[in-house]
């Protein structure tokens, strides 16, 4: 991959879903009474991410995770191996977690066990996450003036990253 040109913010995550998911949580407060596990349910997951509320991103092992976030494009290289989603943030703030955080369960995301919120500005985003390196996700993170719509037909997922040859 090619450097990126920021520093990122980074965290750590622990999901025992293998999941990442990143959210502003006011667009899924209608979540909130639902199952813990709402989103498991690949047709409600689906459907949420091609809403813009969500971008669930499978890395198809559960564990401990280093997470970088950056404010920039991913480099061009990395595209074909990375997932990539509009979000809609209305309430001012993202939340980077496992998937185990979003809204359920009468349950709000916090931070306490990892994950990031971070601020960013009402608008679309475009989200890409990439899977270089084991148990690292970068994920890169830009405006956009696109309308926050996607057309999933099944969860995303990044490939886990290949062993040097």
């Amino acid at each position: 991959m090619n450097a990126p040109q920021t520093t990122p913010t980074r965290s750590s995550i622990r999901t025992d879903t293998a999941t990442l998911a990143v959210f502003d949580p006011k667009r899924l407060e209608h979540r909130l009474h639902d199952d813990a596990d709402w989103w498991s349910i690949p047709d409600d997951e689906v459907a949420e991410i091609n809403a813009g509320n969500v971008l669930f991103v499978s890395t198809g092992v559960d564990g401990d995770y280093l997470l970088n976030v950056y404010h920039e494009s991913p480099p061009e290289n990395v595209l074909p191996i990375a997932t990539s989603a509009l979000i809609r943030c209305e309430g001012g703030s993202l939340f980077f977690h496992a998937g185990e955080y979003v809204p359920s369960g009468d349950m709000m995301p916090d931070t306490e066990y990892g994950g990031l919120q971070l601020q960013f500005d009402i608008g679309t985003y475009r989200v890409t996450v990439v899977h270089l390196v084991p148990f690292c996700l970068d994920v890169f993170v830009v405006p956009s003036s696109d309308d926050a719509f996607n057309e999933f037909t099944d969860s995303p997922v990044v490939p886990w990253p290949e062993e040097d040859k």
